[in-house]
């Protein structure tokens, strides 16, 4: 098993901090949980450290909107091979068929199962 240090990490962007909690507590324990409010601390922070193993974000967000983050996150910061879980409240097939696109991995519509977040994320970074 990976020591604290080894961990892998996770990014979360979401806009709503009870939300960033709730996730950050259902993962702390396994993963390196780094939280962000918004796509310029985001990006921000991508630049700086790089790309960690799995991104996960809401699509609304204040500044760049969701998809356009992940456009950002793909094509310019040279992060094409990230793997990115989007959970959004909004549950439109035309949506994630854009989604999946752009090169997002896994699509989760809130709420959420703890269950089914935990089995997506095993399979995308085990």
């Amino acid at each position: 098993m990976l020591d604290k240090v080894d961990k892998r990490k996770i990014l979360i962007i979401d806009d709503d901090v009870i939300y960033q909690q709730i996730l950050r507590k259902l993962l702390c324990s396994t993963y390196n949980v780094i939280l962000t409010g918004d796509s310029k601390e985001a990006i921000e922070y991508l630049e700086k450290y790089g790309s960690p193993d799995l991104v996960i974000a809401d699509l609304n967000l204040p500044g760049l909107d969701g998809i356009e983050l992940i456009s950002t996150i793909k094509e310019k910061l040279n992060a094409s091979q990230t793997n990115i879980l989007v959970i959004s409240g909004m549950d439109d097939e035309i949506l994630k068929t854009n989604l999946f696109h752009l090169g997002v991995s896994e699509f989760l519509t809130k709420p959420i199962e703890r269950k089914n977040l935990k089995d997506k994320i095993d399979n995308l970074i085990g």
